[in-house]
């Protein structure tokens, strides 16, 4: 094991993660106020791969009955965040793009192990398409969206999933669970909370490795992306996962694959749930929401 990884797997289940866990969310919960302002929500239960999980739907005002819904993955790492820390962010994208918004809080390790966080994404997503009218959405436009970790995780149900999503947004998303992109990037120091998560998830893989399972079951770089439904990519310029996010939209596009990249070269990963401190953020958010907007309507 390299000392980098046994680094971030000692920082995080020794001494940081809780403290993490509780920064991230004195970093986000409750500062963006125009996005508590600009959509409602409620909160409900959606059925997980082994049991109810938490979850929040957005409904923006004038969100007609039948309309399309986006099942959301939050980022961090697998192993951060929560519906608290992404609120803000789900408020803005739903506001923008005139969708309800369904985000999941599916398991996180180290408490569950590697692909239980999947196995939680493929449950709900197939939860929330069984239950779409109870939702006042349409069953047949029903997409899945996500940043980082959780862009992972819908690009890989949308390329690996039994049913194919209507859309798909993908904000910054990683790509790729191998921690060598993070070591390789030359922007690597910018994002050592991320490397530390990466690092900490690729233990939990090695065992799920020894045990007899497939990482490659999980990789989405060299799928057939010609499965993949119309979708938005967001893609920042201060971000280690930049060089793969920038191919793997080439290679989208080449697969003749409709819809729109989004490039913002001075915002960092992870930028969007900063819309409250950042002018370029909040317009980033705006411009994701109206691209998906325009994906529905073309």
């Amino acid at each position: 094991m390299t000392t980098a990884r046994q680094t971030a797997i000692d920082v995080l289940s020794r001494h940081g993660l809780p403290a993490t866990r509780t920064l991230i969310r004195k970093l986000h919960v409750g500062l963006d106020k125009a996005a508590v302002a600009c959509c409602p929500a409620r909160d409900l239960t959606v059925e997980g791969a082994e049991g109810p999980l938490p979850a929040r739907l957005y409904t923006p005002p004038g969100a007609e009955p039948g309309g399309a819904l986006m099942v959301y993955f939050h980022g961090g790492g697998f192993v951060l965040c929560d519906l608290e820390s992404h609120d803000a962010l789900c408020r803005r994208l739903a506001a923008a793009s005139g969708m309800r918004i369904l985000a999941v809080d599916y398991r996180l390790a180290p408490e569950h192990r590697f692909p239980a966080m999947h196995r939680d994404a493929a449950a709900a997503f197939a939860w929330a398409r069984a239950h779409a009218s109870e939702l006042d959405a349409d069953p047949a436009r029903v997409g899945l969206g996500g940043d980082s970790a959780g862009g992972h995780m819908a690009a890989w149900l949308a390329l690996h999933g039994r049913d194919r999503p209507a859309f798909l947004a993908l904000l910054y998303p990683l790509l790729d669970v191998d921690e060598a992109q993070w070591i390789g990037s030359p922007m690597k120091d910018l994002r050592f909370l991320g490397r530390m998560a990466v690092g900490f998830i690729r233990s939990q893989i090695e065992d799920f490795e020894e045990a007899g399972g497939s990482l490659a079951a999980f990789r989405v770089v060299d799928a057939d992306l010609s499965r993949l439904p119309p979708t938005v990519i967001v893609e920042v310029g201060l971000d280690p996962l930049r060089p793969g996010i920038a191919a793997f939209a080439e290679a989208v596009a080449a697969a003749g694959v409709p819809g729109e990249r989004l490039t913002y070269g001075l915002l960092a990963h992870g930028a969007l749930n900063f819309a409250y401190l950042s002018k370029q953020a909040a317009q980033a958010c705006d411009e994701t929401g109206a691209a998906l907007r325009r994906l529905l309507e073309g």
